[in-house]
């Protein structure tokens, strides 16, 4: 199966190109990662991290005055993107990144939750913290459209860079931050034929993709952290009952964790009470929070 550099005979492989090298036709299991750009110092991330920025705040605002009309209109820009070619795919996802049932539920699930109800979070990124089935899929979707303007600009750049003929496509669900709108236009874009039919292919850039491995290693990580913190901090009605089997009358972490239901629901738990944990979180760990190597990439994509 063809990659990009194969199908338009690139005389380059991943390590020389600026934007992963999918196949381009199957699903790229990589993840557009938001923590990627929340943490980016790069000029060039600017634009991104400003739209995701606007779409954060407006999105936060009206969950916190109930706003649900205005919850689903900025909502609505988001179906499965998939120009990208990155993620599940169809098969696996069921198309649960697009359809009106998708988001009456995820809105539901978003408001019902009174961290994200009492403007807690500081990131885009802490949403999958709290919210159930709301992982690295779903939030790589909502972040490949908010920042669908600029990935479409950085297509056409290394198309030009590369020689890579493009021809307008007519693309929806492009966030405009100016006016926090979801607009439609046609766009030179890149295509490949598959099967007679000409689809069109948006790049991303190879520095803002992660692995569901890497996705979930942050979830537990969040997670042990904030263990640690209640267990060192908290109320103690947090642990009340739990045997102190450690050394010096101390909880092992492992008792404590045996009297837990599930995760999201105990770190809702947690951050209503001590909502600091989030921002200790992280400041400590997001200098952790580095792009894929080319080889990384290579594995997933050759």
């Amino acid at each position: 199966m063809p990659n990009i550099s194969t199908y338009f005979r690139l005389r380059a492989r991943q390590t020389n190109l600026d934007f992963v090298d999918i196949v381009l036709e199957d699903d790229n299991l990589l993840f557009i990662d938001p923590r990627l750009i929340e943490s980016s110092t790069r000029p060039g991330d600017r634009q991104m991290k400003n739209s995701l920025a606007t779409f954060f705040g407006n999105f936060m605002s009206a969950i916190v005055t109930g706003n649900r009309n205005r919850v689903l209109a900025l909502l609505g820009g988001i179906q499965e993107p998939k120009e990208t070619r990155l993620g599940y795919g169809d098969a696996n996802s069921n198309g649960r990144s697009a359809g009106n049932k998708l988001k009456e539920d995820l809105v539901d699930a978003i408001m019902a939750n009174p961290v994200m109800a009492r403007n807690i979070i500081t990131n885009l990124s802490n949403i999958p913290f709290f919210v159930p089935n709301i992982g690295i899929d779903r939030m790589s979707d909502i972040t490949t459209k908010v920042i669908k303007r600029q990935l479409i600009t950085f297509t056409q750049r290394q198309c030009i860079l590369h020689g890579i003929p493009t021809v307008p496509v007519l693309q929806t669900g492009i966030f405009n931050h100016g006016t926090v709108q979801w607009t439609q236009g046609n766009e030179n874009l890149p295509v490949f034929n598959d099967g007679g039919v000409d689809k069109p292919i948006i790049f991303v850039p190879k520095h803002l993709v992660c692995r569901s491995t890497d996705a979930s290693s942050g979830f537990n990580s969040f997670f042990r952290f904030a263990r640690n913190y209640i267990l060192d901090n908290g109320p103690a009605r947090f642990y009340r009952g739990v045997p102190r089997n450690g050394k010096g009358n101390t909880i092992k972490k492992k008792d404590f964790d045996a009297t837990l239901g599930p995760k999201k629901d105990e770190l809702t738990k947690w951050v209503l009470s001590q909502p600091q944990i989030i921002g200790d979180h992280w400041n400590q760990s997001i200098g952790n929070v580095r792009p894929l190597s080319d080889a990384e990439i290579g594995t997933i994509v050759y």
